[in-house]
């Protein structure tokens, strides 16, 4: 080889060493670049989700507040629930035993009802009492003035001794 092919390689060499060196320059550059963004996106990111983070833990903590409210008013209602089904369980109570009290007293007025039908009819069968007959009557208020009289007599004779 021949210094001038020597001297054109060593050209071409350089050249291309040139742009060796020039493209790695620009990858170098790239890649910081890229390096760089990726940082502060991955910076983004972080203080993003930081800010997400937070923001979602707050609104736990409303919610288990709210739940915890909640609850407390639960209770509340449940002891009202339960005082007030106490309260109509007893007046319930009260109502049967009104409506039993009402039921007893008419069987009691029936069963009255039906002794009294009972005697009433022994008394008119038997011509008993106020069913008897005129000319019975009549005789009993004459037979009731004799003894009457005749009581009466035994009781002056007894004071006059």
């Amino acid at each position: 080889m021949t210094r001038e092919q020597l001297t054109s390689e060593l050209q071409r060499c350089r050249l291309r060493e040139d742009n060796e060196r020039l493209v790695s320059s620009k990858i170098e550059a790239f890649l910081r670049q890229s390096i760089e963004e990726n940082e502060r996106s991955a910076l983004d990111w972080t203080e993003r989700r930081q800010e997400e983070s937070r923001a979602y833990e707050k609104d736990i903590r409303k919610l288990r507040e709210e739940i915890e409210q909640n609850r407390a008013a639960l209770e509340e209602l449940q002891l009202e629930y339960k005082q007030r089904q106490e309260f109509i369980d007893g007046c319930l109570a009260e109502k049967e035993a009104a409506r039993r009290q009402r039921e007893l007293e008419e069987h009691v007025r029936g069963c009255a009802v039906k002794i009294q039908a009972w005697w009433r009819g022994v008394m008119v069968r038997r011509k008993l009492g106020p069913y008897r007959p005129e000319e019975k009557k009549r005789k009993q208020t004459e037979d009731t003035c004799v003894h009457g009289a005749s009581r009466a007599n035994l009781v002056n004779v007894a004071a006059k001794d």
